[in-house]
This record gives C-alpha cells, sequence and structure tokens, in this order.
C-alpha cells in the first residue's frame, strides 16, 4: 500500500497530448530522465520545441524529446524540394563531424512528393538516396509543418541541451549550419 502511494505522488512528465513522456524502444541514444513540469512552448528562439511523436525510417517509433542532453540540428524538409534534397548530401557529414560533442541532425519530412506524409519505404529512400544514418521521420501528424513560415522549406533549427531552440531560419548550407552550432557549442 505505501509503495502504490509512492507512486501515485511520484512526479510525470506530460506531452503535448496529456500523456505521460516515456523514451520510446528505438535503436537512437536516448534520455530517460526530463526536468519535472517539462512542456513545449513553441518554435521561437529561447522556447522549448514542442514534442515530436513519429516513425522513423526503421519503422520505429520516435520523440524528439529522447534526446534531451543532446545538441540537435533539426531539418524540417520536404521529398519534393530541390533545396532539402541538396541539403540531405550533407546530412551524414555535418552529423558525423559533431558526433564527439553529443549532437544528434535530426531531419523531419512532412510530405513525400506528392504532399502526403511519407511511408516507411519512402523514407528509406531518402535515407539510401542521401547516404544519411541519422534519424529521418515522418511527420504524418503536421505537428511540425506550422513551424515553416509560407512553406520556405528547409526550415532548419539548432536546439540546445534543453530543448531550447538557440536558433532558427538558418540558411541551408553546411556551412551556415555549421557555424551555428560552432557558436552554440563555444557558449557552454
Amino acid at each position: 500500500m505505501i509503495l502504490l502511494l509512492a507512486l501515485a505522488c511520484a512526479p510525470q512528465l506530460y506531452s503535448a497530448e496529456g500523456t505521460v513522456w516515456q523514451a520510446p524502444e528505438n535503436n537512437w541514444p536516448a534520455t530517460d530522465q526530463l526536468p519535472e513540469e517539462f512542456k513545449g512552448e513553441g518554435f521561437s528562439v529561447g522556447q522549448v520545441v514542442p514534442e515530436l511523436v513519429a516513425i522513423d525510417q526503421n519503422g520505429d517509433e520516435f520523440s524528439l524529446w529522447q534526446f534531451y542532453g543532446q545538441v540537435v540540428i533539426l531539418d524540417i524538409s520536404t521529398m519534393w524540394c530541390a533545396p532539402c534534397q541538396d541539403l540531405a548530401e550533407e546530412v551524414d557529414e555535418t552529423w558525423k563531424h559533431y558526433q564527439d560533442n553529443d549532437l544528434m541532425y535530426l531531419t523531419v519530412l512532412p510530405q513525400n512528393l506528392d504532399g502526403e506524409p511519407p511511408t516507411v519505404p519512402q523514407l528509406n529512400f531518402w535515407t539510401d538516396s542521401f547516404g544519411i544514418t541519422a534519424p529521418v521521420v515522418s511527420d504524418d501528424k503536421d505537428w511540425y509543418l506550422g513551424a515553416v513560415p509560407n512553406n520556405t522549406f528547409p526550415q532548419i533549427m539548432v536546439i540546445g541541451r534543453d530543448m531550447r531552440i538557440f536558433a532558427r531560419d538558418i540558411a541551408a548550407s553546411d556551412p551556415e549550419i555549421r557555424g551555428v552550432v560552432d557558436e552554440y557549442l563555444a557558449q557552454e
């Protein structure tokens, strides 16, 4: 009975949907703890980025918040976007360059070539075509589509270890992205 009461009083972390947050079972590095009363705020600089629960290229459930404690490059792209395709060619090189700094490069694809959410085979086509081994997820609920003003893809953000947006609207080029990441790392 005492154990039951102790569990009932334990703090719980809730996602945007009001459900208790748990790190999903997948092959990506993950935290299993978030600060008490952790919640998403929005897509402006300084705000905690909203949670994203999606399916990755392996068909596994994925959570953006599982990378709490890591720096995250968030790339919101579409499969039909030519600048997104150009940027995709550099994803793995950038990701591997910063792996010693505990950085994750995440590509979120809300739309395939037909404007629909990508399927797992389409995510695999994307990763295979561009040699990406970092996470690529399908935003089938359009959770992050609203973070892209006027459909100006790709939308690149650097998210700090506390899940707060450090910078957004970064030019879609490897040197620009690396410059912002270096600026964040220099402030740590």
